[in-house]
């Protein structure tokens, strides 16, 4: 591309041509047609670039060629397969793998809650299916591990990650239940436990035995208070001895107690909905409280238990209109891993 342009009067320029675009007054005629050879010339020996040639006063200047425009090459994805076997720990398959440090976390959270601790036994293989992305022939930088296994001599620990139609994404087991709890265990960053979970205790406030049927966890005043599920609210008000009080129900079975709150989070109201890790209050000593602290309470079908010890239920499983598209996922990314080990077997 040719772009040409004279200086018409007292410096002001004027575009001339453009391609084939020819705009010359008569006056500038003769000059333009020098210059339009000239840039011809240069064009020739600098194809694909737009050069500019200017008719200053003093002589004829060039203006270097620019690139033209940069056009992002597309980003492409593609299926990998990393694999190693167990030797003494998982931590060290992972690494001799070749897993980045964000796989690494993405890994330890699919087993996280599968006990593999006491099922790998050494020979066992770590495999790992995942999302690697390209820019033109060039990797770029893996993306999600979409399932991952142990392949032991007795079972193999298979986990897979989900994106459901809904656009919730989970880590399910091959039969499709949930890995991740359901529940938070704890709801805030705790210093240390003031009181724990007893039905015997004797009262810093009334100086007499009681019950203390919840968790205190010590901590700076304002420090977020989480919910520790998706549920709902059943009240949220001031009590003479909690002070600021929040409860939730998640499901039929459990509701938790969050007591001496500094303040809410906001103004929530009773039936309102909350997430698992919404912040819904702050550490405080509102109430009959010696300092700050959060007093947590659990209660499963009504009863007290203790929060450092109930066992709460792994999250849902994949729900059933999304079964059947689940399972075909699961085939497809188990029939990769089989035909990467193939392939990698045949290699030896």
């Amino acid at each position: 591309m040719i772009k040409v342009v004279c200086e018409k009067n007292l410096g002001q320029r004027e575009k001339v041509m453009d391609h084939t675009k020819w705009t010359l007054s008569k006056r500038f005629t003769a000059i333009a047609f020098i210059l339009f050879t000239l840039g011809a010339i240069i064009s020739h020996f600098h194809k694909n670039h737009t050069h500019v040639v200017v008719a200053e006063k003093k002589g004829i200047v060039v203006i270097q060629p620019t690139p033209p425009p940069h056009t992002p090459t597309p980003l492409t994805k593609t299926v990998a397969f990393k694999t190693a076997t167990i030797y003494h720990s998982l931590a060290a398959a992972e690494k001799n793998a070749g897993l980045t440090k964000k796989m690494d976390v993405q890994l330890n959270k699919m087993f996280a809650n599968q006990n593999i601790a006491h099922d790998i036994h050494p020979g066992d293989r770590l495999e790992v299916l995942y999302h690697e992305y390209f820019i033109g022939d060039q990797k770029d930088h893996p993306g999600h591990i979409i399932a991952a296994k142990i392949v032991g001599k007795k079972d193999d620990v298979s986990v897979i990650r989900f994106d459901a139609p809904n656009h919730h994404v989970g880590y399910y087991k091959a039969n499709g239940q949930g890995i991740m709890p359901a529940f938070l265990r704890v709801p805030v960053h705790y210093v240390r436990i003031g009181s724990y979970f007893t039905y015997h205790r004797l009262d810093p406030i009334l100086h007499e035995v009681r019950p203390h049927l919840g968790v205190d966890f010590d901590a700076p005043e304002g420090t977020p208070v989480k919910a520790i599920g998706d549920g709902i609210v059943v009240f949220c008000k001031q009590m003479r001895g909690y002070g600021n009080v929040l409860m939730i129900q998640y499901n039929r079975t459990y509701k938790t107690l969050y007591a001496h709150l500094e303040k809410f989070a906001r103004p929530i109201k009773p039936h309102e909905y909350v997430r698992k890790g919404e912040v819904v209050g702050y550490v405080g000593e509102t109430g009959w409280a010696t300092g700050p602290h959060l007093h947590f309470a659990v209660y499963k079908n009504g009863v007290p238990v203790n929060p450092l010890t109930v066992k709460f239920p792994s999250s849902a499983s994949v729900p059933e209109r999304y079964r059947h598209a689940f399972f075909d996922k699961e085939d497809q990314w188990f029939n990769e891993m089989k035909l990467f080990e193939q392939a990698r077997m045949a290699k030896k």
